[in-house]
């Protein structure tokens, strides 16, 4: 009876959220994994950091936001998705909102980088929206100092899809994706050398941008 409650109490612990000295909540691959897989979810409000590089299996969000006011600090690490052309999502991110209501108001992503990368050759029609940040659900997303690398040509892709009021200030963007804004909204000191431009109307505010935008 002992050992059964011993085994139950050891599950349970290695079940629960890592903790910094912080109380920010730590995510890595192994509790990704242990907290039942991609894509890790966030729905309560806080603050959220890596603890080690994130490997998404193939056509699997890695982070999804479903909480107002989450910080989500990637720490310097990478969060690495790949698609392939069998997809049949409308939508999906890499990291990003739930999507259909699902929204994450508030929320900000920053300090590491993200790749999202396509497997296998042309896509038939319709094709999918692949984005590396995605809140196209949300509203007042802050977007910062994050390397965000894009290598897809058969899918409709964004390197972030943001959100009205949206904050989006020094990342650095390569490959075909490039950004798909909701204004009004502020794009500051952000590097684009890859292929995709900006979309967004007069009502957002491009400020000391390099690039095609």
């Amino acid at each position: 009876m002992n050992n059964t409650l011993l085994a139950f109490a050891a599950i349970a612990f290695f079940s629960l959220p890592t903790f910094a000295v912080d109380g920010v909540i730590l995510i890595n691959q192994a509790t990704v994994e242990s907290s039942g897989g991609f894509p890790y979810r966030i729905t309560q409000p806080g603050s959220y950091k890596l603890s080690g590089n994130l490997v998404a299996p193939l056509d699997q969000s890695a982070i999804l936001i479903t909480a107002s006011y989450v910080t989500l600090d990637l720490d310097g690490f990478n969060v690495t998705c790949t698609f392939d052309t069998h997809l049949h999502n409308e939508f999906i991110n890499c990291i990003g909102d739930g999507g259909q209501g699902l929204g994450a108001p508030y929320a900000s992503v920053r300090n590491g980088t993200v790749t999202a990368t396509q497997t296998g050759g042309t896509f038939s029609a319709p094709a999918p929206q692949v984005d590396a940040i995605g809140f196209f659900y949300s509203t007042a997303l802050t977007v910062e100092d994050l390397r965000i690398v894009v290598n897809a040509t058969a899918f409709t892709t964004a390197a972030i899809d943001a959100p009205s009021m949206s904050i989006i200030r020094h990342n650095v963007l390569a490959g075909q994706g490039g950004f798909n804004m909701q204004c009004p909204g502020l794009i500051e000191g952000n590097i684009n050398s890859g292929s995709g431009g900006a979309n967004g109307s007069s009502d957002c505010v491009f400020v000391n941008n390099v690039g095609i935008f």
